[in-house]
């Protein structure tokens, strides 16, 4: 897991670095270039201490490419909760959580029936699928399902895009 977080972190900094033409779609490495690629990106980081100092980095370069830097004033949540729904093995819940005062990001929340002390969490983040929310779409929903039966809540979300952006006013780059 933090193998592929390291990897994830190091792409966003070199794609934010590099021009829009250097952007990789698709299958841009080679199975023997990627591993190289992920090979030099570990050899950067051989200690706790220097990715602690690259992790600072990598967060300062996201927080700035995305305008939020400085970071928004936070919301309180103000979680809505409603149709909460018991199924075979899980529940799932409609939510509406307020990110930024007067934004509210939607998702469902999927959980075990069953749950014995601590139990693993996943967010699903999705786009806009076969043109609705991701979360709506079947086998999105399928997936959630299994993951709360076999004992995680699980969170899928609407993803925030553009239009979102403009309507809540926030200061995000122009695509």
């Amino acid at each position: 897991m933090k193998l592929l977080l390291i990897l994830l972190l190091w792409t966003a900094s070199v794609f934010a670095q590099e021009a829009a033409s250097e952007l990789c779609v698709g299958a841009y490495f080679t199975e023997e270039q990627g591993a190289k690629f992920l090979k030099d990106r570990l050899a950067e980081c051989p200690d706790k201490a220097t990715w602690e100092k690259r992790a600072e980095v990598l967060r300062t370069e996201i927080r700035e490419g995305m305008e939020l830097n400085p970071m928004p004033k936070l919301a309180s949540l103000q979680p809505i909760r409603n149709g909460l729904r018991k199924m075979d093995g899980y529940t799932v819940e409609n939510v509406a959580i307020e990110s930024i005062p007067g934004f509210y990001v939607t998702g469902n929340v999927y959980r075990p029936l069953k749950v014995q002390g601590k139990t693993g969490a996943v967010l699903c983040p999705h786009g806009h699928v076969h043109s609705k929310p991701g979360r709506f779409v079947e086998e999105v929903q399928q997936r959630c399902a299994t993951l709360a039966r076999m004992g995680a809540v699980v969170l899928p979300t609407t993803w925030w895009d553009t239009a979102n952006r403009n309507s809540a006013g926030t200061r995000f780059p122009k695509c």
